[in-house]
C-alpha cells in the first residue's frame, strides 16, 4: 500500500469511473494525470470502477489500444492499477490486462485514507 516504508513519499489515489467516450475524455485525463504525477515521483494507485472497467479488459479492442499503451507506461513507472467489479466472477467473466489487480472497496477505502490527495474522473 502507499507510503508505508517512507512517510515522506506523496501518494495519490485516482478513481476512474467514467466511460471512455465520456464528455471531456475523462479516462484519458486520468491516465495523463497519473503519468504526470509519476514523473514527479508521486506514488499512484488508480482504481477503475463502473463505466471505466471496459478499458481494462483483454483482449484489447482497437479503440482502446492507445489507452492500453498509457496503462503499460503507468505500470512501468510504478503505478498500481486496480479493478473493482462485482461481476468479475459471475456469469460473464472476462480477462483483465496483465498487471491489473482485482481489488475490493475495502482496499480502495484504505488507499483513500492513506493518500495525500484523491482525484476522481
Amino acid at each position: 500500500m502507499p507510503c508505508e516504508s517512507d512517510p515522506t513519499t506523496t501518494h495519490w489515489t485516482v478513481l476512474v469511473r467514467s466511460a471512455i467516450g465520456g464528455d471531456g475524455r475523462p479516462v484519458l485525463h486520468a491516465l495523463r494525470t497519473a503519468l504526470g504525477a509519476l514523473a514527479e515521483d508521486i506514488q499512484i494507485s488508480l482504481f477503475f470502477l463502473e463505466d471505466a472497467l471496459p478499458v481494462l479488459r483483454s483482449p484489447s479492442l482497437p479503440e482502446f489500444r492507445g489507452y492500453h499503451d498509457l496503462l503499460e507506461e503507468i505500470q512501468e513507472l510504478g503505478g498500481r492499477l486496480h479493478a473493482i467489479d462485482w461481476n468479475l466472477d459471475k456469469e460473464n467473466p472476462y480477462t483483465l490486462l496483465p498487471g491489473i489487480e482485482v481489488s475490493t472497496m475495502a482496499k480502495l477505502i484504505r488507499s483513500i485514507k492513506e493518500s495525500d490527495q484523491v482525484i476522481s474522473f
